[in-house]
């Protein structure tokens, strides 16, 4: 057993099973606080050198951990918790070897940025809406589509910035209204203004996560990786990018993720934006056919929503084939669709609803 500490102290764990894997490397330990007191419910996320495939397991009431792995060779294990400073330890994997780990982790209080460990949801509530029917209008604009209060959207902006995005952002509901977007501009520019929210979060632990194991698959190039599904003849996971026009086939048993570029179909870039309201770029976008909604047919076939062509399109998984069936009409921006029982699929229009 190959043992390191972090920091240094020595540490007596008991063995315990785990799944018979193939060619399996192991890591085990326990997570600290600067007290040198034990701590549950810590997240430890064991990611590859390519960054591509992570699995994630947490710590229990005893703040111990076990993850058995397929990887090998160089990975990094992160460890983090809700009012904790992350610990990111690298580690090196060997078939048949086990790696045993002692964690510390410190309090918030030596974080790098005041509340840098809150939740987004802390920060939103700094955002203060006098009239709670225009809160529930923002709700119902912003959230349903964009999370706010991380680290990229709670960044401070000048009135001129946060107008630029709140128009945009607006402009897609169809609303240019000046005042609107005034009170908007406002109400960010104040609650993101850089400062921590005084807020003291508490996580409650329940034990069921102690046996808990999550598996993750980064997607190369992902830009707007919008639907999934789990296709139920294969196996494998299938992820449209409506940013890039592409499928991703991510197979769970080799942990190997391609790629399949949608045809366009002699499509041009903008698509149907382009053709009936003259725009080239629609949401910013440099494709022909926008994949949004995802879902197995009855047949085995992935049908999508495809937001900037007007279509309805169809993938066959076995032979790597797309072809797409228009809309019709001024029909803009075909979004989600679901079949039915009798197999017959429905969807819903957005824009030109």
């Amino acid at each position: 057993m190959a043992w390191q500490k972090f920091p240094l102290m020595l540490i007596v764990l008991c063995a315990s099973l785990w799944p018979k894997f193939s060619a399996a490397a192991a890591i085990k330990g326990v997570v600290y606080d600067d007290q040198g007191q034990t701590i549950e419910g810590v997240m430890l996320t064991l990611t590859g050198a390519d960054g591509l495939y992570a699995e994630t397991v947490y710590s229990n009431a005893k703040g111990e951990f076990h993850l058995v792995t397929s990887q090998q060779s160089a990975a990094s294990l992160r460890a983090r918790r809700l009012n904790f400073a992350d610990n990111t330890t690298p580690v090196e994997l060997a078939a048949g070897n086990v790696t045993g780990l002692a964690l510390e982790l410190r309090r918030q209080a030596n974080s790098r940025e005041p509340g840098a460990y809150l939740t987004a949801s802390a920060h939103l509530s700094k955002l203060n809406f006098a009239d709670p029917v225009a809160e529930g209008f923002f709700r119902i604009e912003c959230l349903t589509c964009h999370q706010l209060g991380n680290g990229y959207t709670r960044t401070p902006r000048s009135e001129a910035q946060w107008t630029q995005i709140v128009s945009r952002m607006l402009g897609y509901w169809g609303i240019n209204d000046e005042d609107w977007t005034a009170a908007y501009v406002k109400i960010l520019g104040h609650g993101f203004d850089g400062t921590a929210p005084q807020i003291k979060q508490v996580q409650h632990i329940d034990p069921e996560i102690f046996s808990a194991r999550i598996t993750q698959w980064k997607l190369p190039r992902g830009v707007i990786a919008h639907d999934v599904v789990h296709h139920s003849r294969d196996g494998k996971f299938y992820t449209v990018d409506q940013g890039l026009d592409l499928i991703y086939i991510t197979d769970p048993v080799t942990n190997v993720t391609e790629e399949f570029k949608i045809p366009n179909g002699g499509i041009p870039i903008g698509g149907k934006f382009l053709s009936v309201m003259g725009i080239a770029n629609p949401l910013g976008l440099s494709v022909s056919r926008g994949p949004h909604s995802l879902q197995e047919g009855p047949d085995g076939r992935l049908y999508t929503t495809d937001t900037v062509s007007g279509q309805i399109g169809v993938f066959d998984p076995v032979t790597r084939s797309y072809v797409g069936h228009d809309v019709g009409g001024k029909a803009m921006y075909p979004h989600t669709l679901r079949f039915d029982k009798s197999g017959l699929v429905w969807f819903t229009v957005a824009m030109s609803n």
